[in-house]
């Protein structure tokens, strides 16, 4: 099952986002059936997002309008999702955040779906583009 990053979560909540219909179609997939991971970290991430932007009221909605898709299924943090992310922070110099993402993913299936084109020369992450998850 594969995981999904926190750019297409914005993606689906924005709809001025260029990949908002690509994500759009996601979220329909999910709805019909397919599964797909959500590292507890995204939701971390947009948690803070939202608060530097004043835009926590936002948050709540949008949280549980995501949550309410039974397909999206939350990931806890653990300690090995955040010793591999040290690891990953220090080996291919990414953000906080991100390195928690991609370890999520490693520590499942290692499939990454996201726009962010520097999950591409990670060792073992099969990262996908939204266009080709859709395709698929």
């Amino acid at each position: 099952m594969p995981f999904i990053e926190t750019d297409i979560l914005f993606a689906f909540l924005n709809s001025e986002d260029k990949y908002h219909n690509i994500a759009t179609r996601i979220f329909t997939e999910i709805e019909s059936g397919i599964e797909i991971h959500l590292p507890s970290s995204v939701l971390l991430e947009m948690e803070l997002i939202y608060k530097s932007e004043g835009r926590e009221r936002d948050l709540t909605e949008h949280m549980v309008n995501l949550l309410a898709f039974t397909g999206l299924n939350p990931v806890p943090l653990t300690p090995e999702i955040i010793i591999l992310a040290i690891s990953l922070r220090q080996d291919y110099n990414l953000s906080f955040f991100d390195s928690h993402h991609v370890s999520a993913s490693l520590q499942g299936d290692g499939i990454l779906i996201s726009t962010d084109k520097a999950f591409r020369s990670i060792k073992g992450l099969d990262l996908m583009n939204p266009h080709d998850f859709i395709s698929k």
